[in-house]
């Protein structure tokens, strides 16, 4: 929003919904091309649950061979970290917002 303001008034719940989909598509796409033991970043640009950890969540319950690790970071962060995902806040960094999470599949 820090770029485009006015996706605040333009973007609906089914815009999410939909970009939902597209990035399970291609989590599960590339969920079969990861070996044991390999790990996949899924990363958005968004801070929107629907499109980040409902993501994750979606993922992690489709795909029992794959487990969620904490995302680690070499950067101090403002915010407690709570979820092994990590979301950046533009207000916090006076930066875009960010998403970041790590799934391994397991060995």
């Amino acid at each position: 929003m820090r770029r485009k303001p006015e996706i605040r008034y333009e973007k609906k719940l089914a815009d999410s919904l939909s970009l939902q989909k597209i990035q399970l598509s291609i989590l599960d796409s590339v969920a079969q091309k990861v070996k044991k033991g390999g790990i996949i970043t899924y990363s958005t640009c968004t801070i929107l649950q629907q499109e980040n950890d409902d993501v994750v969540a979606q993922f992690l319950a489709a795909h029992t061979d794959f487990s969620l690790l904490t995302t680690k970071t070499n950067y101090d962060l403002k915010q407690d970290r709570t979820s092994k995902t990590l979301t950046i806040l533009p207000n916090d960094y006076n930066s875009d917002g960010f998403f970041v999470s790590n799934l391994k599949r397991n060995e």
